[in-house]
């Protein structure tokens, strides 16, 4: 009788092809490894380009704050307005400033996209109470605290620089701001 005997592959092939098999993988590894380690090294330098410039070149304060009661003096007639001067002591052209008023801590209006302050520039915005989101919310003659977060431009992006925010007055403390004089 023919008996047939069960061969496997040599030792020698079942050692190339695992390490063929290895080398392979490697070579997938490295590959994906450096795809993504080049990504993560342009997402870090972005990211900190963009910290670096809003902390050493956006530098603004809010220099005064107060109310319009003379409707006549304000931009839109007929209603009080709020005036906020604002300097820019940074050279970095602000191309626009969000302003959040604050009556209460609960009671927050927001005005986005206030005009560019060009570096080194002094400006006053009027801001109507009615013209905030949400509209209404916000009485005139009550407001305590102002905030105001740069946007600039960095490498053609507008970026908010929201650790570079600018207060006048203090919600906690309750003082409503005055009019002007």
């Amino acid at each position: 009788m023919y008996k047939f005997r069960k061969r496997g592959i040599s030792p020698l092939i079942a050692t190339v092809l695992i390490i063929g098999f290895t080398v392979a993988l490697a070579a997938v590894i490295m590959t994906w490894g450096q795809g993504f380690s080049k990504s993560m090294q342009q997402s870090t330098e972005q990211t900190t380009n963009v910290q670096l410039t809003c902390a050493n070149d956006v530098q603004f304060e809010v220099k005064n704050v107060c109310w319009e009661a003379t409707p006549a003096d304000c931009a839109v007639a007929g209603v009080a307005c709020l005036k906020v001067t604002v300097a820019n002591n940074g050279n970095k052209d602000l191309k626009s400033l969000t302003a959040r008023i604050k009556e209460t801590q609960e009671k927050i209006g927001v005005k986005q996209d206030l005009a560019a302050l060009s570096a080194y520039g002094l400006n006053v915005y009027e801001l109507d109470p009615t013209a905030l989101a949400p509209p209404n919310l916000i009485a005139g003659a009550s407001v305590t605290e102002v905030e105001l977060i740069p946007v600039i431009d960095v490498n053609g992006k507008d970026v908010t620089c929201a650790n570079s925010i600018a207060k006048f007055g203090d919600v906690v403390k309750a003082e409503v701001i005055a009019p002007c004089a």
